[in-house]
C-alpha cells in the first residue's frame, strides 16, 4: 500500500509540473491536458544499429514542446 501511494504521490508531482507549465505556455488556449499528451504521444522512436532515431516531429509537437519549455527531441 506505501508503494502505490507513493507512485501516485509522484505521479500526481509530474501531472501538476505539466499543468504549471501549460498555463505558462498558453497551451490551454489550444489544448486540453488529454488532447496535448495524444499529440505528443504519436512522436516514435526507432532503433537502428544501436542508435536512436527520432522520427521528424509535427509542427503541433514543435510549438508543444517549445511552450513546455522543452527542446524538440532528437536522436
Amino acid at each position: 500500500m506505501e508503494n502505490k501511494l507513493f507512485i501516485s504521490f509522484i505521479a500526481l508531482l509530474l501531472i501538476s509540473e505539466l499543468h504549471q507549465r501549460m498555463l505558462r505556455g498558453g497551451l490551454y488556449k489550444t489544448y486540453t491536458m488529454h488532447e496535448m499528451l495524444l499529440k505528443v504521444r504519436k512522436l516514435r522512436v526507432a532503433r537502428l544499429n544501436g542508435k536512436r532515431i527520432v522520427q521528424p516531429i509535427s509542427k503541433e509537437q514543435h510549438e508543444i514542446f517549445k511552450a513546455l519549455g522543452f527542446e524538440d527531441p532528437v536522436g
